[in-house]
C-alpha cells in the first residue's frame, strides 16, 4: 500500500472490460466506454449492481451531468449518444458531428462542446442539452488550426487544444462563441496538444503537449517541459512542468487541491494545483509497460480517482484520496 498524506492513500483494482476513458457519476458509480466492444459498463464500486449499456457505435469518450444524464462521443459513427445513468437507457442520438472525440460540459450544464478530430471545419461543434440541438460550431482554419483534439469548459470559459500546438479561449454564454485569446505552444505544427484542463477555481489553465517544448515565461525566463500552466484569460506562462511522459491523460482531484496526470511511462503524477509543482508519484503495474488511457476523479464515498484501460492487463483502477 502506498501512503501520502493530502494525495492519496490506498489502490483497489476492480475487474472491468476492455475500456478507453473513465467518467465519474455520483454516489460510488463509475462509467466507462469500451472502444472494443461498442459498450459502456455502469461499475457499481461497493455492493451489487452495474450493466453494461450497448450502443451502435465505438464510444470515444464520457461526460456526465449531475442531472443524470450521460454523454458518449462516438467518433465512428458522426454522433453523440445520450443515456440515462439510473436506467441505463440509450434516450438519443444526435447525429451530423463529423469524427467527435474529447467532450466538456459547460454553461452550467446547458453546454456540451466536442471536439470535431476532422481536418476540415468545423473544428468543435456545441449542444444545448436541454435541447440536445446543435447550436454552435466552431471554425479554427483563420488562425491556420486544425483538428481540435481536446476540450475544457469552466463556467462561460471554453479552452480548445488542437493537434498543430495551439490553445485557443472561447466565451460560451454568446452564440456564436466569442473569440478570446490564442497561445501557440513550441513548435506549431509539431506539438500538439494532448490534453487541456482548468484548475478548481478557474484561474489556470493546464496544457499537456505531446512532447517537451522551450517556452518564454510570464518573468522572461525560458523553461522547458510538457505541462504548460496559463493564467485566465491573460494565457501568460505561469509556469512550466516536466512529467516525463509525453502521453499524458488529465483528471482533477474532488476535493480541489490537487491536478492528477498519468501517462504511459506507468506512473501517476499528483500536482499541486495552488503551487503548479509536482509533489509525489505512484507507479501503477510496471512502470515503462503498463499504461492508463483513461483517468477520471469522482465523488464516491470515499473521494477517489480513476484510471480505466490499464495495460498489459485491462483493469479499472480506484485510488483512494481521501486524507
Amino acid at each position: 500500500m502506498f501512503s501520502m498524506k493530502n494525495a492519496w492513500q490506498h489502490l483497489v483494482a476492480l475487474a472491468a472490460s476492455t475500456s478507453l476513458l473513465a467518467a465519474p457519476a455520483s454516489g460510488d458509480n463509475v462509467f466507462t466506454a469500451n472502444l472494443g466492444d461498442n459498450t459502456i459498463s455502469h461499475i457499481v464500486t461497493k455492493g451489487p449492481g452495474g450493466a453494461t449499456i450497448p450502443l451502435t457505435c465505438q464510444p470515444f469518450d464520457l461526460q456526465l451531468a449531475s442531472s443524470g444524464i450521460g454523454y458518449a462521443s462516438c467518433f465512428n459513427a458522426n454522433s453523440v449518444g445520450v443515456f440515462n445513468t439510473t436506467t441505463n437507457n440509450v434516450t438519443a442520438t444526435v447525429g451530423g458531428i463529423a469524427s467527435p472525440q474529447k467532450m466538456a460540459i459547460g454553461l452550467t450544464e446547458t453546454r456540451l462542446v466536442v471536439a470535431n478530430g476532422t481536418f476540415a471545419a468545423p473544428h468543435v461543434t456545441i449542444l444545448d442539452t436541454t435541447t440536445n440541438a446543435v447550436v454552435d460550431t466552431i471554425d479554427l482554419t483563420s488562425f491556420g488550426a486544425n483538428t481540435a483534439y481536446t476540450v475544457s469548459c469552466f463556467r462561460t470559459l471554453l479552452a480548445i487544444g488542437n493537434s498543430t500546438g495551439h490553445t485557443f479561449l472561447y466565451d460560451i454564454s454568446t452564440t456564436p462563441a466569442t473569440f478570446v485569446r490564442e497561445y501557440a505552444s513550441g513548435v506549431v505544427g509539431i506539438a500538439g496538444i494532448k490534453h487541456v484542463a482548468f484548475t478548481p477555481d478557474g484561474t489556470k489553465l493546464y496544457v499537456v503537449v505531446n512532447q517537451s517544448v522551450s517556452v518564454i515565461d510570464e518573468n522572461n525566463v525560458s523553461q522547458t517541459g510538457n505541462v504548460l500552466v496559463l493564467r485566465v484569460p491573460g494565457f501568460a506562462v505561469k509556469s512550466v512542468l516536466n512529467l516525463g511522459s509525453n502521453e499524458l491523460q488529465y483528471a482533477q482531484a474532488v476535493d480541489g487541491s490537487y491536478m492528477y496526470l498519468t501517462g504511459f511511462d506507468g506512473l501517476v503524477y499528483a500536482v499541486d494545483a495552488n503551487a503548479d509543482a509536482l509533489v509525489n508519484t505512484l507507479a501503477i503495474g510496471t512502470v515503462g509497460t503498463s499504461q492508463a488511457e483513461g483517468i477520471a476523479a469522482t465523488s464516491l464515498s470515499q473521494p477517489a480517482m480513476l484510471l480505466s484501460g490499464l495495460l498489459p492487463a485491462d483493469a479499472l483502477l480506484v485510488i483512494y484520496t481521501d486524507l
